[in-house]
């Protein structure tokens, strides 16, 4: 979850203090726009770090803003690995063969003890040595894409640059 609060901007919303609600609607206003923008570059981040489709962490996010702040939320559970890059795509039907996984761009592995199921795509794991029980395998989150340092921090850094540029211009919408 990224938060953003008002500090500093006191001068600016003194010229609007006149009207009333002014200041309120300015920070609203400024606040969803500036959510946006950074939704879209966590988008774009998260797009260039996973290999998952970009669908599974777009569902996941939220724009929650009020009149004095405002928070862009990640909610979900682990995602099925299957949904990331994997190869092959089939069933192995030979030995030697193996798994091979790549959730973060370069960085994969070949999971020797993974199967698939016939007919099926979801990736598995013995959990003993005999023929069951199995698990199915899962990866990273997508609240876990967002917390990531290579994701949040330029996140961050573009909502404390825009904020201020946004909460002017919704200000010159009232003078």
């Amino acid at each position: 979850m990224l938060n953003i609060q008002v500090v500093n901007l006191e001068q600016v919303a003194a010229a609007i203090s006149h009207i009333p609600g002014a200041v309120e609607k300015a920070v609203k206003i400024s606040v969803k726009k500036t959510l946006q923008g950074a939704k879209k570059d966590a988008v774009a981040k998260v797009k260039q770090r996973y290999t998952s489709p970009i669908g599974i962490f777009t569902r996941s996010l939220q724009i929650k803003a009020s009149a004095m702040g405002g928070s862009l939320i990640s909610k979900g559970a682990k995602n099925p690995l299957e949904k990331f890059k994997t190869a092959p795509k089939g069933r192995i039907n030979q030995r030697g063969n193996y798994i091979k996984a790549t959730v973060v761009q370069g960085q994969g592995g070949i999971l020797k003890k993974a199967f698939r199921k016939s007919g099926g795509e979801s990736i598995f794991e013995r959990i003993g040595a005999s023929r069951l029980p199995i698990k199915k395998l899962k990866s990273v989150a997508a609240p876990s894409m967002l917390g990531v340092p290579q994701v949040r921090e330029p996140v961050m850094r573009q909502i404390e640059s825009r904020f201020g540029s946004e909460f002017i211009s919704a200000v010159s919408q009232f003078l």
